[in-house]
Order: structure tokens, then C-alpha cells, then sequence
């Protein structure tokens, strides 16, 4: 029976390529449509269709763009969204897909509009909400886009980067609390995501949780033990927590492994002078400005 079905699409192929071949409109797209009924996936079928309807968008034209984006090809996408978007302008994917391009363009002004006409023509995905959170958030409308991070929220719960991105809001606002309550739900959904860890870390920090922005520190340094920042932004909360020993261990072994870096440097002399030994904290700024005449020393004339 398989093999009989096989046959038959095969025959209404042949006879819609012929009919195609001789100019019989009609008669092909009949035969491809029959065997797209049967075979939807059929990509002969779908390419005959298709050259029938050269202006026609098919769900294979949406993922082709999708995967040039993905292949940051985003002159490519932009040139043929907009071409699409000339005949189908109330395509969400499209409009989605061209926000997309126009942000990382820059122009974020006429992203907007895009993920707004994405938003209203799909209210209820999910995506489109973060995009245009994504888009308020860009143009400094922070209440629109914290409404925009919330229907994501609502609409998937397991959004992690919508919690991520409202807790962002929530820090430029110095309303930390609820900016560690966004940055938890964010590392709780995605636990080895370093961005979501160092969020939390320094909204802990912050809001003077020093013992929490330690954990974290400590969990992202178990995820990237690379990261320079990481490392000084946690002796410094061992310091306000009143563990100077940690602290100075932690500025030290960031120095072990680089000299020559005058930001670490610079914090350990800070640090230095902070804890009052000031001999040992101009050495430390003396050698950073050797390695960069031009950094600024806080407290210091120049």
C-alpha cells in the first residue's frame, strides 16, 4: 500500500512538471496540491508550488530566513523581510524577524514599530512580548517595557531571560529587592547561566545581602573561573563583610595570575587603603599607573 502511495505521488509529480513545462497552469498546480495533501513535507511538490507562486510566502520561506539569521546573514534577512513584508505585512514571524535585524543595526526607533505590529498581531506568544520589552527597554521606556516583560512572564513562566531583563529595570530603578527576586527566578530556571548568577550577585551586593552576593559570586566563579571581575567583585564583598584576610587572599591570587592588569591593581590598592595601610596601597597604585599612566586614582590629585 506504501509502496502504491509512493507511485502514485510520484506519477502526479510527473504530470504537474509536464503540465508546468507546457504552460498549463491550472492543470500543475492541481497536481502538486494532490500530492501536498498526502505529502505536505514533499519538497519537489512544495518547489513546484512555489515556482507557480513566485511571490507567495510558504512556511519554508519563514524557516530559510530564520536560519540565516541564526547564521547572522542579517543583510540577507533584511532585504528579503522587507520584500515579503511589502506583500505580507501582517506576517508576526516577519515582523518579529526584522525588529530582530533592526536592533542589532541599531535603529532601534524602527524596531519598535516592528515588534509592536508583532505584538498586536500575536498577543499571546510569548517571544513577541520579550522582543518588545526588549525594544521599550532600548528606547528608555523602562514602564512599558516592564509591562511587556511581565505578559512574557505570565504567558511562559520558564522565560528566563524576561525575569532577567525585568530584574535589570528593577536595579536601574535601586529597587533591589525586587530586582533579586527577578535575578533568582532567572538562575533558579537556567541554574549555569553566568550572566543570571552575576545579576543576582550584585543585586545582592547591592541591596547589602553580602553573605548572597558571595554564594553567587562563588557559583559563577564554579561556572567561569576566567573572569577577573568576578573574582574582585567578591573579595570586595568579603570585605564588607568583614572578612579582610579572604579578601586580601582572593585580590592577591587575581594578581598571581595578572601582574600586569592595572584594574586589579587598582582595587587592591583600594582595598588596601581601606583597611588603613596606605604604604602598601601606593605601591599598588604607583604600579598601576606604570602599566596606564592614565587611569585615575580616586582620592588622589592629578
Amino acid at each position: 500500500m506504501a509502496n502504491e502511495k509512493t507511485v502514485s505521488a510520484k506519477a502526479a509529480l510527473k504530470i504537474a512538471d509536464e503540465a508546468a513545462a507546457k504552460g498549463d497552469r491550472e492543470k500543475a498546480i492541481k497536481y502538486y496540491n494532490a500530492v501536498l495533501q498526502k505529502y505536505p513535507d514533499n519538497e519537489k511538490a512544495i518547489a513546484g508550488y512555489k515556482r507557480l507562486h513566485p511571490n507567495n510566502l510558504f512556511r519554508s520561506d519563514i524557516d530559510e530566513l530564520q536560519q540565516l539569521f541564526s547564521e547572522k546573514k542579517y543583510r540577507e534577512v533584511e532585504v528579503k523581510t522587507s520584500m515579503y513584508l511589502e506583500l505580507y505585512p501582517d506576517v508576526q514571524e516577519l515582523r518579529s524577524l526584522l525588529g530582530s535585524v533592526l536592533s542589532l543595526k541599531g535603529d532601534v526607533e524602527q524596531a519598535l514599530v516592528h515588534f509592536k505590529k508583532a505584538a498586536e498581531l500575536a498577543p499571546l506568544n510569548a517571544g513577541t512580548q520579550f522582543n518588545l520589552g526588549n525594544a521599550f527597554r532600548s528606547t528608555g521606556d523602562f514602564e512599558r517595557a516592564k509591562i511587556s516583560y511581565e505578559k512574557a512572564i505570565k504567558l511562559d513562566p520558564k522565560n528566563a531571560r524576561a525575569f532577567n531583563n525585568l530584574g535589570k529595570i528593577y536595579m536601574r530603578e535601586k529597587k533591589f529587592g525586587k530586582a533579586i527576586d527577578q535575578f533568582k527566578k532567572a538562575a533558579s530556571l537556567i541554574p549555569n547561566a553566568v550572566e543570571f548568577q552575576i545579576n543576582a550577585a550584585i543585586a545582592n551586593k547591592a541591596a547589602g545581602n553580602y553573605d548572597d552576593a558571595i554564594m553567587h559570586y562563588k557559583l559563577v566563579i564554579k561556572l567561569d573561573s576566567t573572569n577577573m571581575h568576578v573574582f574582585l567583585d567578591l573579595a570586595s564583598c568579603e570585605m564588607l563583610n568583614g572578612n579582610n584576610e579572604i579578601a586580601k587572599e582572593l585580590y592577591e591570587s587575581v594578581l598571581d595570575r595578572s601582574p600586569d592588569s592595572e584594574i586589579a591593581r587598582l582595587h587592591y590598592g583600594l582595598f588596601l587603603r581601606t583597611i588603613g595601610d596606605n604604604e602598601a596601597a601606593r605601591v599598588q597604585f604607583d604600579k598601576a599607573l606604570e602599566i596606564n599612566p592614565a587611569i585615575k586614582i580616586p582620592g588622589q590629585v592629578h
